[in-house]
């Protein structure tokens, strides 16, 4: 309780600033992509060079090339754009939404960003790639108990998480050498800053009076108060009452709630404008023509699958019919997002805590106004054209929005639902940071905050534009900081998969991990969780493994070669 206090009052009392323990761990926020979505439209640099080796597969776009009147011809494009020689997806060329109503170019985000590709994850599954994410091995430590116990901020961990809760992800799998306790908060919690000082607030008033641990907490307050001020040879200037502590305490503590309520409110505002009758070009800003059934096939096409047809119009059990596509999304959220990142800014600029795991929870609210279930449509094998029609008329799913969601974990969501989902996703996401590291910047704390975005694993797709499948042998892990101090890209991949680990053969350049010439093998998840545990100045949860950057001098310097892209043979092998 008295660091607590200590970071309460710090805007009031500088002189209770000081950490106990030497040398103060850098914040870590993890920005947790739970459930694996597509990474190809956002931040997986495919092809880092323009001389680098890429295979194409026709799922593996960034906008739209061709918009043709016929729904079945619509054509996509790999296209990047370039930062500082480096070939980025197509979307850090547009921008953002800004606050107060400003626009911010999505490419000055990768001015201190670092980009690992290429991790073999080793196994496959959701749950346990998850959890690794925070503790590499097995039940072991993780990187956030690693922080707190070497941390003199009062909070050891805020898991913030999310739709999925506290089970089977990386915030359950917090773990602290000192046995240090987090503060876990879900989506059944209203006030995420009112949960968070839960011990110093009574629910039966108004305000931050009227129960037992508040006479605690002032009694406490004072004792520090008076600790700290006599340390610092003021001791006889101090000289007030009790009354007047608890209003100071009750001024700081509704101060913060005024502040994160501001902040959530200015958050809000980003993710709306960043999902919602947007104009990201090539992407969303021309019509996204659905198809009317029925629809007939071309006689070339010989499949009795209509998935093999439609397959880019697929999210989960159903095919998207919209006259354009784009309306699904202008009744789309993410919920709590903002609550999330208002916490987060608060945290970091109060001193609350040192770590933060913050679980993305899907778009969701999608509106649906003509879609049509899998096991609605069937095609003809009647003489040409051949046509997909309905099996009974009046099950087209109409008008529903609370369930419709952008499914993450992409096995059953094609092309088009990837590609509009994945991009609006990374446009709320770097809305949000470029916003959020402003304001550490601003506070002096950003050389001081390591970001670190990732999902359980990449994915493979299917040539037929229906869906994917979990990439467990390629990994991607986006680190923002300060001390990052250019756009950076390491990790090799393969262009093209052919051996038994895959799902699919010659599936093209989509992320699987190649051999790193230091190493002498395959990144594994090891070196980047030490490599984040020696940014974050603590020991790493996982000694045995190499770390692949180091800090010199305040900047962040990679210790393995640029990243390349690797041609295969028979074997699979470089």
């Amino acid at each position: 309780m008295d660091m607590f206090v200590s970071s309460i009052l710090s805007g009031v009392f500088n002189t209770i600033q000081a950490s106990e323990r030497g040398v103060q761990p850098r914040n870590y926020l993890l920005v947790n992509l739970i459930d694996a979505p597509a990474r190809w439209p956002m931040d997986l640099v495919l092809r880092p060079k323009d001389d680098s080796l890429f295979v194409p597969n026709p799922m593996i776009v960034t906008r739209f090339n061709e918009i043709p009147k016929n729904p079945l011809e619509m054509s996509f494009e790999y296209a990047t754009h370039k930062i500082s020689g480096i070939n980025f997806p197509s979307i850090w060329g547009t921008t953002t939404p800004g606050p107060r109503g400003s626009e911010r170019k999505i490419a000055d985000l990768a001015q201190n960003t670092c980009i690992i590709r290429g991790c073999n994850m080793g196994i496959d599954g959701h749950v346990r790639n998850n959890m690794r994410l925070a503790a590499p091995n097995q039940d072991g430590l993780s990187i956030g108990g690693q922080v707190a116990d070497f941390s003199s901020r009062p909070i050891p961990t805020i898991l913030l998480s999310g739709e999925m809760g506290f089970d089977n992800n990386a915030a359950s799998a917090f773990k602290s050498k000192l046995g240090k306790i987090p503060i876990d908060i879900d989506d059944r919690v209203d006030d995420y800053f009112k949960f968070l000082i839960d011990p110093f607030y009574s629910k039966n008033v108004l305000g931050f009076r009227g129960n037992a641990v508040r006479k605690e907490f002032v009694q406490k307050s004072t004792d520090l108060i008076r600790f700290h001020l006599k340390r610092a040879g003021s001791d006889r200037k101090f000289q007030t009452s009790r009354k007047n502590i608890e209003r100071l305490i009750e001024k700081s503590l509704e101060t913060l709630d005024r502040d994160y309520q501001i902040l959530v409110n200015k958050y809000s505002d980003l993710v709306s404008r960043s999902l919602r009758n947007t104009r990201i070009p090539g992407v969303t800003d021309r019509a996204i023509p659905g198809f009317e059934l029925p629809i007939s096939v071309k006689k070339e096409r010989l499949t009795r699958v209509v998935e093999d047809v439609l397959g880019m119009y697929k999210n989960e059990s159903e095919f998207l019919g919209e006259k354009d596509l784009r309306t699904i999304y202008d009744t789309s959220e993410i919920i709590n997002l903002a609550n999330q990142f208002a916490i987060a800014e608060l945290s970091f600029k109060n001193n609350l805590t040192n770590s933060i795991v913050l679980n993305v929870n899907p778009i969701t609210h999608l509106n649906y106004q003509r879609s049509y279930a899998v096991s609605n449509l069937e095609l003809s094998d009647g003489p040409n054209p051949r046509m997909i029609t309905l099996k009974n008329p009046n099950k087209i799913l109409k008008s529903r929005i609370r369930d419709n969601h952008y499914e993450p974990d992409a096995h059953r969501t094609g092309t088009i639902p990837t590609l509009v989902g994945s991009s609006l996703l990374f446009r709320a996401l770097s809305s949000c940071l470029l916003e959020f590291t402003d304001q550490l910047k601003a506070a002096g704390l950003f050389n001081e905050t390591l970001i670190h975005m990732a999902g359980e694993f990449d994915r493979e797709p299917r040539k037929d534009h229906s869906g994917s499948e979990h990439g467990w042998t390629g990994h991607t892990s986006t680190l923002i900081s300060g001390i990052i101090q250019k756009p950076q890209v390491i990790g090799n991949i393969y262009s093209d998969s052919i051996s038994n680990t895959d799902f699919f053969k010659n599936s093209g350049t989509w992320g699987k991990g190649a051999p790193v010439a230091e190493l002498g093998r395959t990144l594994n998840y090891g070196n980047i969780a030490s490599s984040i545990a020696s940014i974050l100045r603590v020991p790493s949860p996982i000694s045995n493994e190499k770390s692949i950057l180091a800090v010199k001098s305040g900047r962040l310097r990679p210790l393995i070669e640029e990243a390349k892209n690797l041609g295969l043979n028979k074997e699979g092998m470089k």
